[in-house]
């Protein structure tokens, strides 16, 4: 029987984005502004509308969205490894700020770019 991480590797591509490490406001503004705008404009009615892993929200955030968006503002400075994963019909985004494991779905099959 094979390992659960062996399975795992097996089946999902993972890479590390090809643009390298950013920070959280980089990303955020990629994210959710395709770097038009500003980290100002992510109202927390903005970021809402995207769902993070649930989980972490549930576990780090007692389930308080608005704490994790409180959470992210406070950490914009922090560099993080931006990690690209892949499934057959879906990927996403990961990375980790204080150990907490961040997962965000890839709308539109985008690939990560810091704005210039």
């Amino acid at each position: 029987m094979k390992q659960i991480s062996t399975f795992i590797i097996e089946k999902l591509k993972v890479s590390k984005a090809r643009s390298g490490d950013c920070t959280v406001e980089e990303f955020l503004i990629w994210y959710y502004f395709n770097n038009t705008k500003t980290i100002e404009d992510l109202t927390f009615t903005e970021f809402f509308c995207i769902d993070f892993e649930p989980q972490v929200v549930e576990v780090y955030f007692e389930n308080n969205e608005k704490k994790l968006y409180d959470f992210l503002m406070d950490h914009l400075d922090d560099e993080i490894e931006l990690y690209y994963v892949e499934e057959p019909d879906y990927s996403y985004y990961r990375f980790f700020i204080d150990n907490i494991s961040f997962t965000v779905e890839n709308y539109g099959n985008r690939k990560f770019e810091k704005k210039k």
